[in-house]
């Protein structure tokens, strides 16, 4: 069984404090008493000084000045009790939800780098997305069909890709921000013996940079 703590008993550092006053108490009140001369008590002489160093007196004097200078104890604060039965609930905060952007498809004419109408209004939507003024770094990939030669094919996605660029700055993005990328017609994701998958490949791509 734990041993229980009474407040009022003073503690081991109060009794030292109490016990150096009371010496310290005797100490001043025998040098005192010496230095008085006997010429200012003339009836009573020595007996008078043997009374005052009486060490009974000493010692209740000692024990009020000791009782002046003992710190009172403090009193205990109560210790809270937790039951078994009744569960700590904690609460956890859960970390805002970051909503995921989604990338964009622009298609180009043949032979060409203009911004159509309907591109414009593709670029808004992903525009839209941003609500933050820290926009983050974004990737345009240009691409092209096999119409023409490698070389130029690869000029041609870049100036695709300076169209986008220049529609999205007008429209607040930085330019700090957007990074270009020529793929010329290395990408396709069609097969350009159809005019269909032609049309698919020539686009720039507007996603997100990721490391």
């Amino acid at each position: 069984m734990r041993r229980r703590i009474n407040p009022n008993k003073p503690t081991k550092l109060e009794y030292m404090t109490g016990k150096m006053a009371l010496q310290t108490a005797i100490k001043v009140a025998k040098g005192f008493a010496n230095s008085v001369d006997s010429k200012y008590f003339p009836k009573y002489e020595r007996r008078s000084m043997n009374v005052f160093l009486n060490p009974r007196l000493l010692i209740c004097f000692g024990v009020l000045v000791s009782a002046c200078t003992i710190p009172q104890p403090t009193p205990l604060k109560p210790i809270p009790i937790f039951s078994h039965s009744s569960p700590i609930r904690v609460v956890q905060s859960n970390p805002p939800l970051q909503r995921r952007i989604q990338p964009a498809v622009v298609y180009f004419a043949n032979d060409s780098h203009e911004v159509s109408p309907s591109a414009n209004k593709v670029l808004a939507e992903f525009l839209d997305q941003f609500t933050d003024p820290n926009w983050p770094p974004i990737v345009l990939e240009g691409h092209t069909d096999s119409n023409n030669s490698e070389v130029y094919n690869v000029n041609l996605s870049k100036q695709r890709t300076f169209s986008v660029k220049g529609t999205l700055t007008q429209s607040g993005y930085p330019d700090d921000q957007i990074i270009e990328v020529a793929k010329g017609e290395f990408q396709p994701i069609a097969s350009n013996a159809s005019p269909s998958g032609l049309k698919l490949n020539r686009r720039v791509v507007v996603k997100p940079y990721q490391e």
